[in-house]
């Protein structure tokens, strides 16, 4: 720690405590692993999708009971759709991961000496589960009080070339925003 640290004097460079914690969120697909010929998901995110090295958590969107919205033509859209967060916002799978991300995030800030945490989460293909899942846990911790960076596509380069990312229903909306609203209630129990 040398001298500096032994007097308890923070360096220069560490946030005062009272600063806000930052969660930086990340999505990605399982399939971009596989493209890379690697099975490692803790070895392979780091090196070759710019992940930071210190991943606080890694959180399965693979095995869920979120099913598809069903509309024709909906798997042309991220999961920022309105339609993926509504059915993402009725899942069991999605509260019980808020739910374990929520005391993990708050224990993993207790015990690191760290003012960012960054959390990868991951499905078959990171368009959809991933990305709603972590749309939805990114507005429960900024209306929480966090400071959120991302979510950070790290699959984008493995999108389909035509899917929309941009449309107002994959944009942020105002029924998207009523939506949060009601669920940040719920995610205040957990």
């Amino acid at each position: 720690r040398g001298a500096a640290g032994s007097l308890g004097i923070r360096p220069a460079s560490c946030p005062p405590r009272d600063q806000p914690r930052v969660v930086h969120v990340y999505t990605i697909g399982l399939n971009c692993l596989d493209a890379c010929n690697d099975e490692d998901l803790e070895v392979k995110s780091p090196q070759h999708f710019k992940v930071p090295k210190l991943v606080s958590r890694y959180w399965d969107a693979f095995k869920t009971d979120q099913k598809r919205p069903n509309q024709p033509g909906i798997l042309k859209h991220i999961g920022e759709n309105t339609e993926f967060i509504k059915v993402a916002i009725k899942s069991a799978s999605l509260w019980e991961f808020l739910a374990d991300a929520k005391h993990h995030l708050k224990a993993f800030f207790v015990a690191h000496d760290s003012m960012v945490a960054n959390e990868v989460i991951f499905c078959a293909h990171g368009r959809h589960r991933s990305v709603s899942w972590a749309r939805v846990y990114i507005e429960m911790l900024r209306m929480a009080g966090y400071v959120t960076r991302g979510p950070t596509h790290l699959g984008q380069p493995w999108w389909w070339s035509g899917i929309c990312d941009s449309c107002s229903s994959c944009s942020p909306n105002g029924e998207k925003d009523e939506l949060f609203v009601d669920a940040f209630e719920r995610w205040c129990t957990l």
